[in-house]
């Protein structure tokens, strides 16, 4: 049973990988954005566990894309609000990348997209805003889940329900 649960496991992290790698398609729409200053210093703040800020955006970035293209929306759109939607933010205040959205002179889709990735208090009103919380929100389930297979089993043993307990699960 081991070695099957390996054997697929590996198989789910390796088409991860795969989906996770940042296309050539992707690197056009925001070649211009790859090079700023902030998003070179994302690359040094912690954001889920052992990710970086710089890790997550463009992780997001490549997959609000590639769902932008299958949805048939602006795929550009999609992939430059991702790849800005968290950059310089601290937890749900998206003042800092709209803001940087806004002197990028990003158009207002990009901005909207930034602005309601966290839901609140902007609610999505297009589709490509809908795309980025979806690239964002899946993005963060498999860092998280990522990372959380990093604790040692000692510790992760601590997790687990106690007698009486109920598990979540």
């Amino acid at each position: 049973m081991d070695d099957h649960f390996r054997h697929r496991s590996g198989r789910c992290q390796t088409r991860v990988a795969e989906l996770n790698q940042m296309d050539a398609t992707f690197q056009a729409q925001v070649a211009d954005l790859l090079d700023l200053p902030e998003l070179g210093e994302s690359q040094t703040r912690r954001h889920h566990f052992t990710f970086t800020e710089y890790d997550h955006v463009v992780a997001v970035g490549n997959l609000a894309f590639k769902i932008g293209r299958h949805l048939k929306c602006d795929a550009r759109a999609c992939a430059r609000a991702g790849l800005l939607h968290d950059v310089g933010a601290h937890w749900f205040d998206t003042r800092a990348p709209v803001a940087l959205a806004r002197r990028l002179a990003e158009s207002d889709g990009v901005c909207h997209a930034i602005q309601a990735h966290t839901i609140m208090p902007v609610p999505p009103r297009t589709i490509e805003a809908v795309v980025v919380i979806i690239a964002d929100f899946l993005t963060t389930v498999s860092e998280c889940g990522r990372a959380l297979r990093t604790i040692p089993n000692a510790f992760r043993s601590q997790l687990r329900p106690r007698d009486g307990e109920v598990s979540a699960a």
